[in-house]
């Protein structure tokens, strides 16, 4: 068995030992205000199953943790409790894991306004480039000239000078 298992085992250890503390006064609580369980479910919105599975403190029935603290904070509050020190007390697995950063968050990898300016700057150069190429007339337009119209002589006849 790993260390990861054993810690993991551990806290849900945890959870199922404050999960049938924290369900037992949820229920006596609700016994107390003559509230059925379908009553409790149509008010906080918790489907029945789970608020069974919370005051048998049945941990495998329920969802992750991040929701059974959601349960027990809506549930808590609706009985008049303190709902969220109830959350707060029903334990959850931190990521003690390290993040990598990413390249991205490091400052090399970050611009500059130096370096936007530059960018802005061979950006407008390359727009005016590309419109002086597509609206300046090309060499070999300015080369040829339009054609000039030309007046030919007929063949009837023509007085001859004498």
């Amino acid at each position: 068995m790993t260390a990861m298992n054993r810690e993991t085992t551990a806290l849900e250890q945890d959870q199922i030992a404050n999960l049938l503390e924290l369900g037992d006064r949820l229920q006596q609580r609700r016994e107390q205000q003559a509230l059925s369980l379908s009553q409790v479910a149509e008010k906080t919105m918790i489907q029945q199953r789970f608020l069974k599975a919370i005051e048998e403190g049945d941990l495998y029935s329920l969802p992750e943790p991040v929701y059974i603290q959601g349960f027990l904070k809506r549930y808590g509050d609706l009985l008049g409790l303190d709902g969220a020190a109830m959350a707060h007390a029903f334990p959850t697995e931190l990521d003690a894991r390290t993040i990598k950063p990413s390249w991205q968050s490091l400052p090399a990898a970050q611009l500059r306004p130096a370096h936007l300016y530059l960018l802005y700057a061979l950006l407008v150069m390359g727009a005016i480039g590309g419109l002086n190429y597509l609206f300046k007339p090309s060499a070999a337009q300015l080369g040829k000239q339009p054609p000039t119209p030309t007046v030919e002589a007929s063949p009837s006849a023509s007085p001859a000078p004498a």
